[in-house]
């Protein structure tokens, strides 16, 4: 994997040795109907999500000039594996891009594995072949594993776009987003909530709360979850916490990583609203 994401830079290897995720896996629901639509949701939500608890603002020492560094470094990596998936299309979108996705590696026997140096597509691999061969169920089933969106569907819904929390933040994120997805009261709010931001992915990643419309719908948004946590079954010390971080965070307009880094040397630069802390 090193070796493929170094043919196109550094981010890559950033990536994976400096970089630390929070994910939250939710069930799909025993409809296709409700699989859609928390699909529809996990997406929407992916913005202001991401700018409520984005924690990564240095790497190696330095101030990154973003609030989740970790996103933004994703961001720079093969989007045919790491952009969001078409969400209006249901399962034949989501096929449509793993097959549109580049190929990482090619099995040469059962335990050698070569970095493909050049683009080619699952599909071109079936169309076309390569002069090791064609693709297997086997290896199509691996190529899903190197696929790295936002939002993956593996059976259930993988939330990978949540920056790394110390406790219990990290018991806030998972809370909220079981919340939001499994209530349906909370589910509508929460729609609601994010109408106009679902595309703001680098916005909340360079700015965080201080963008005044994923502050107002992160407001909203934890605010419902918080009102729903107790009806989808969080235990008393999760709902306690999301009830803190919203009120210490949210309601502020403040991302978590705020308070560490405005008590360090990187003040000037990531706190202009001091006033705050």
């Amino acid at each position: 994997m090193e070796a493929y994401f170094d043919a196109d830079g550094p981010d890559g290897k950033r990536m994976m040795s400096s970089t630390a995720a929070l994910q939250v896996n939710v069930g799909l629901g025993d409809s296709e109907g409700t699989a859609q639509e928390r699909w529809l949701l996990a997406h929407a939500l992916g913005p202001t999500l991401v700018a409520t608890f984005a924690n990564s603002p240095v790497n190696a020492g330095q101030a990154t000039g973003w609030k989740s560094a970790r996103l933004a470094t994703w961001w720079q990596i093969d989007p045919t594996r790491t952009a969001p998936a078409a969400v209006g299309g249901g399962v034949a979108a989501w096929a449509s891009y793993a097959l549109d996705a580049r190929v990482m590696f090619i099995r040469e026997t059962a335990d050698r594995y070569i970095p493909l140096e050049h683009p080619l597509s699952f599909t071109r691999w079936i169309l076309d072949g390569h002069e090791l061969g064609h693709p297997t169920i086997d290896d199509l089933d691996y190529h899903l594993t190197t696929l790295f969106p936002p939002v993956r569907p593996r059976g259930w819904l993988e939330f990978r776009y949540l920056d790394a929390l110390p406790d219990p933040w990290w018991r806030v994120a998972a809370t909220v987003v079981a919340a939001l997805l499994l209530d349906d009261s909370a589910k509508a709010a929460a729609f609601r909530a994010t109408e106009g931001t679902e595309g703001l992915w680098l916005a909340a990643a360079r700015w965080g709360l201080e963008h005044p419309a994923l502050a107002a719908a992160a407001v909203e948004s934890v605010e419902a979850a918080l009102d729903a946590a107790d009806r989808v079954g969080a235990d008393a010390d999760s709902v306690d916490a999301v009830a803190s971080y919203l009120d210490r965070y949210v309601a502020r307009e403040l991302s978590n990583h705020a308070v560490r880094t405005c008590q360090g040397p990187w003040a000037d630069e990531f706190c202009p609203r001091l006033r705050f802390i």
